[in-house]
């Protein structure tokens, strides 16, 4: 919804602009952390911070072979970036945006060196990242903290309800033997040589 409009505008074709941020999304699920992976280790029981350390190589990987297609297409298609920035003024980027870019470091390392669990990283993240918006970039105020926090409890509202269908739906199914039904019908029903 950001991008697509964006790129475009900078004379992206809309399909190149359409298919970059697709095959992109991809990855935001296998770097972590990772809310799918989170869920899915929930759901199966899988360590998740094993599948964070499982899926954070292939995502880079994943990153920098996109980055290669699109530099080349980029390159056959004419694609140039008409924002000109000095080294001053990337320097300063960077600077106002390290704060931010250490919050993947202090998750990940917070679970890899066993400081706390996945779900605590969370609560790390969140807390760090309310520190940041409150005191340091200024940009949050309580009356969209509280829209955030609304938000984020309908999303989750919405993803524990599907949890709770399929548990839900999971159970049914083993109680009542279905899969073991099904296949005594077939078994017994359908002609051998079918």
């Amino acid at each position: 919804g950001m991008m697509i409009p964006e790129m475009v505008k900078r004379k992206y074709d809309k399909d190149f602009s359409a298919a970059i941020n697709a095959a992109g999304g991809t990855i935001g699920v296998i770097i972590p952390p990772s809310i799918p992976f989170v869920t899915y280790g929930v759901l199966t029981g899988c360590s998740i911070s094993t599948l964070f350390m499982a899926g954070f190589m292939p995502g880079v990987l994943m990153g920098l072979a996109l980055m290669v297609v699109v530099v080349i297409i980029s390159m056959k298609k004419g694609y140039k970036d008409t924002t000109k920035f000095s080294g001053r003024e990337i320097l300063k980027f960077f600077w106002d945006a390290l704060l931010a870019m250490l919050m993947p470091v202090i998750v990940l390392g917070g679970i890899y060196t066993g400081w706390f669990t996945p779900t605590e990283a969370a609560v790390a993240a969140a807390f760090y990242t309310m520190i940041l918006g409150f005191f340091v970039y200024k940009e949050l105020t309580l009356k969209t903290f509280f829209k955030i926090c609304l938000e984020s409890v309908k999303t989750a509202g919405t993803i524990v309800l599907m949890i709770l269908g399929v548990t839900l739906f999971q159970f049914v199914i083993s109680r009542e033997q279905m899969p073991q039904a099904i296949a005594t019908f077939f078994t017994s029903n359908v002609d051998s040589k079918l």
